[in-house]
């Protein structure tokens, strides 16, 4: 590229030594042409004669003045801008003329570019070094962070912490009493079913019925001499453990909620957990077709123990016939009514003679419209309906957990314990196959967490656990318990419920809202289209400066300049054939 240089010479002042500066005009359009060598024009000529030589002082305001009587003349049109003093210029000393980088260079509002052509070779070599340096670790530390969205795109986050719980569906309180075979029930049982010496001789063999939830050490034969017995009088595994556990009857004496006492009956029903038969208070979940009466859905709208449910319990002591541990108590659940109580599920156990406080605060996670295009192993979530179960209508992690552990035995025995969730045509375990369960149970719980990898920083591992993610939208139930003496010796309160009841080893529940706000959690994705705006702006802006001006400059210096740039050629390359074809007819017709 030949730039067009339009000076105004040295000036001399005659009979003085003094120099006086020269100021040069380049035409700016010209300065940014394609580099080739170019003949002044005779316009260019008119030029530079006009400019001559300025023998006064170019002051600012003669400086703009003949800016604008280069600008306006009428033969050209282009910009004429003003540019440092040059020694000795000519018309045969005209500077060297700059390629695009350079040019770049001198303009670019990326920094430390500028030090690329105004410096020594040394210092540029130096200075290539840092911007290749600043180049990498910008680009490195934005592909870290990009990364890190692309693994984990969501985030869960408290939207507020004075969310008002008004109609929230009560959770469903579990009690499981730490005997899971009435001595009672039993004896009568047997008394009625069997004779006497049948009776002793089937007696040690009782315990083995509840080898899915207790650690018993049964053989094969035992197994099967107690299957043939229940046989012998119709019995199925089921029905005779349903028949000899403890019922609710009588181990609720009275009930209380919203601050009314109400028949027990008609808040508990008896329902079948992993643990044995349980009651279970707000129970409304939908196993094999079994739904409950709607009326039980409690709905509470005020906080605090006087406001919630309140139980009086007698575990029943001297009736313990069978228990995992070595006292009396009860297991105390606190879930959505959705989930089913499995075997390893957190829970409080209280003792007799104590009374137990649950404070229960509602969680609730929404989930942003952003989420729901995410992939299903990058948000680690279901959506409503996503997800469908064999053995439960409705979804939760709990209940996929349960249902892959039932999956996993029908694969390896063939059926499924009595007492665990099942599809409608998996076959139930009789006896016989309790050997196998018991040789494969320990096996079985390790498919939910296998043993050695760790599936909270195995990014994979997660898509091995039966696929059991959590609901992206959940209402979970914090719970914390606080337990103390139950001692009526002084207390005048709550007369009327402790009313006839002479307290033993009984024990009181009482479960309520906590508080009256609870948690909005919020799952939203991390990044958003500003936040990646940010990112990216504020990573490249910290090493090397860059803005949306930056990225404009790069853009005109490699597509719009030398595509101009092309066209101009193609555009003089058409004059000049244009010309030439004028000439040559021209030519011709002088000839003839």
């Amino acid at each position: 590229m030949k730039m067009s240089v339009h000076s105004i010479k040295t000036t001399t002042i005659k009979n003085s030594e003094t120099i006086e500066p020269s100021y040069y005009f380049v035409i700016f359009d010209d300065y940014l042409q394609p580099k080739k060598q170019q003949n002044f024009n005779k316009h260019e000529k008119e030029l530079l004669r006009f400019n001559g030589k300025h023998t006064k002082e170019m002051t600012l305001n003669r400086s703009i003045g003949e800016k604008w009587r280069l600008m306006f003349k009428k033969f050209t049109q282009q910009r004429a801008v003003k540019v440092k003093p040059l020694n000795n210029l000519n018309e045969t000393n005209v500077p060297k003329p700059k390629c695009s980088f350079q040019i770049y260079c001198e303009i670019a509002s990326l920094h430390g570019f500028i030090y690329l052509v105004s410096t020594s070779r040394w210092q540029r070599l130096f200075w290539y070094f840092i911007l290749c340096l600043m180049l990498y670790l910008s680009i490195t530390t934005l592909w870290n962070s990009l990364s890190l969205n692309a693994d984990n795109p969501t985030i869960l986050y408290v939207g507020s912490k004075t969310g008002i719980m008004w109609g929230r569906s009560f959770p469903t309180i579990t009690l499981c009493n730490m005997n899971r075979i009435s001595k009672k029930k039993l004896n009568d049982l047997l008394i009625k079913d069997f004779s006497a010496e049948s009776a002793n001789r089937i007696r040690p063999f009782i315990p083995y019925l509840l080898y899915g939830s207790l650690p018993v050490n049964a053989t094969s034969a035992s197994y099967r001499y107690l299957h043939t017995i229940l046989s012998s009088k119709n019995y199925t595994h089921k029905e005779f453990l349903q028949t000899i556990s403890p019922d609710c009857e009588s181990q609720l004496l009275r009930c209380k909620i919203h601050g009314q006492i109400q028949p027990c009956n008609a808040l508990f029903r008896r329902v079948e957990t992993q643990n044995g038969f349980c009651c279970a208070f707000n129970f409304d979940d939908v196993i094999n077709g079994n739904q409950t009466a709607e009326e039980l859905n409690i709905h509470n709208n005020r906080f605090g123990y006087k406001w919630g449910l309140t139980v009086l319990l007698d575990p029943q002591v001297e009736d313990y016939y069978a228990s995992r541990n070595k006292f009396a108590g009860y297991q105390i659940y606190s879930r959505s009514a959705s989930d089913f109580i499995s075997i390893n599920q957190p829970n409080e156990i209280v003792f007799p003679r104590r009374e137990i406080y649950v404070h229960i605060t509602p969680l609730i996670t929404e989930v942003a419209t952003a989420v729901k295009w995410h992939d299903l192993h990058l948000r680690r979530c279901y959506l409503p309906k996503e997800r469908k179960l064999l053995a439960f209508d409705d979804y939760s992690q709990q209940n996929c957990f349960a249902e892959c552990r039932s999956r996993r035995m029908v694969k390896i025995c063939g059926c499924v314990p009595p007492l665990w969730p099942r599809a409608h045509n998996w076959t139930v375990c009789t006896l016989m196959q309790a050997s196998c369960v018991m040789s494969q149970i320990d096996s079985v719980m390790r498919t939910i967490h296998p043993s050695g990898k760790d599936y909270k920083l195995n990014q994979k591992a997660e898509r091995y656990i039966c696929k059991c993610y959590p609901k992206c939208e959940s209402l979970i139930y914090k719970t914390d318990y606080g337990n103390t003496i139950l001692d009526r010796n002084y207390s005048i309160s709550d007369l009327e419920f402790y009313r006839d009841i002479e307290l033993k080893n009984h024990l009181v529940v009482h479960a309520f809202y906590a508080e009256m706000c609870n948690d909005y959690m919020r799952l939203d994705v991390r990044y958003h289209l500003l936040n990646y705006f940010g990112l990216v702006g504020g990573i490249t802006s910290l090493y090397m400066g860059f803005s949306f001006i930056s990225g404009f400059e790069i853009v005109f210096f490699l597509i719009i300049l030398p595509l101009g740039n092309l066209l101009t050629r193609i555009s003089k390359r058409r004059l000049a054939r244009k010309r030439q074809t004028e000439l040559k007819k021209s030519q011709l017709l002088m000839r003839k």
